[in-house]
């Protein structure tokens, strides 16, 4: 079916008419018409809990500085760049930044509910030429849905190599002490994801290790620091960042492991930088045995045959219903 059916269905079938009336707000403001939207999704995956136990790779948010970089490609072609979906700070960040970059804050329709907010901010994106998204985010699918936006998806539109290029250029020009600690987490733990194969394994530590120290209260990035302090042959620095994972935790790691192989917890390790060192330490030979079954079992786990009944579970009622309005109509 094309754009203008499915626009047609959830108008007709789904939108009330207070929502069809804040979806008609693009009509109030005059914005250029050469104008792109990126969905950071920054909010809830790297400030809120949820990170405290979960690692959803670079399917689910935009590091601020890819954010940086992408705005100025775009500004260079002559668009007008919307920013949306992280907190404040972050977009305001952007916005201070590029005279052209703008946030639904700089447009004043930032009033209302929380539901209402984001209906203004679907309408926004969906009337842009192009809306760039982190990945997987039923807002953005929304969007291309109800208006003319072309959605492309950062992971599918710009390769690991590339996105690692960026970050080294953002963090190499303006660094990341500017951001907040952590957005500076995240930032270093894609560059651990999204490096090179030829990479050694002591600066793929690093990375993990200054997402770690950046965001102490996260197990994920604690895990991943102790596993590549052990890739690297640092085995007092993974004795500390064990220590970390545990007290956070609150149980063995052994245990934590364990538990989230059993409740298939939100734990991403299928970058292939994490493939890299958990296969290097299941073949270290002065390692406790303890901690090669780990790295294996977290193998086991995400082997491409056996990973898809591991994978992030759709947790959104509105997520739900959009996908599932997706297969049936498509």
């Amino acid at each position: 079916y094309s754009q203008e059916v499915y626009r047609k269905f959830f108008f007709a079938e789904m939108f009330s008419e207070e929502v069809q009336s804040e979806l008609a707000i693009v009509e109030r403001y005059v914005l250029p018409s050469k104008r792109v939207a990126i969905h950071l999704r920054g909010g809830d995956i790297i400030y809120g809990k949820t990170r405290l136990v979960a690692n959803f790779g670079r399917l689910k948010s935009l590091s601020v500085p890819l954010a940086d970089v992408l705005c100025q490609r775009f500004l260079d072609k002559g668009y007008t760049v919307l920013v949306f979906g992280a907190t404040s700070r972050d977009l305001k960040y952007l916005s201070d930044k590029y005279q052209d970059v703008l946030t639904v804050d700089d447009l004043d329709c930032n009033d209302g509910s929380p539901h209402i907010r984001m209906i203004r901010e679907v309408a926004l994106m969906s009337d842009c030429e192009l809306l760039i998204s982190s990945g997987d985010s039923a807002v953005t699918k929304l969007a291309e849905l109800v208006g003319r936006a072309k959605l492309l998806t950062v992971p599918g539109w710009i390769s690991i190599e590339e996105e690692h290029q960026i970050l080294l250029e953002s963090v190499g020009m303006f660094g990341l002490r500017h951001l907040d600690p952590l957005q500076q987490a995240y930032a270093n733990y894609c560059l651990f994801a999204t490096a090179p194969e030829t990479e050694n394994f002591g600066v793929l530590g690093e990375y993990v290790r200054l997402a770690s120290d950046c965001d102490p209260d996260s197990v994920a990035y604690a895990l991943l620091a102790f596993f590549g302090a052990l890739a690297a042959g640092e085995y007092s620095l993974a004795s500390n960042y064990r220590a970390r994972l545990e007290k956070v935790a609150g149980k063995s790691t052994h245990v934590f492991i364990e538990n989230a192989i059993e409740d298939n917890r939100f734990i991403r390790f299928d970058d292939p930088s994490t493939i890299r060192i958990l296969k290097h330490v299941t073949e270290l030979t002065d390692v406790d045995q303890c901690f090669r079954n780990e790295a294996s079992a977290l193998l086991h786990l995400y082997r491409p045959e056996v990973r898809k009944g591991h994978g992030l579970g759709i947790r959104s009622g509105l997520k739900r219903v959009v996908m599932r309005l997706i297969r049936l109509f498509r």
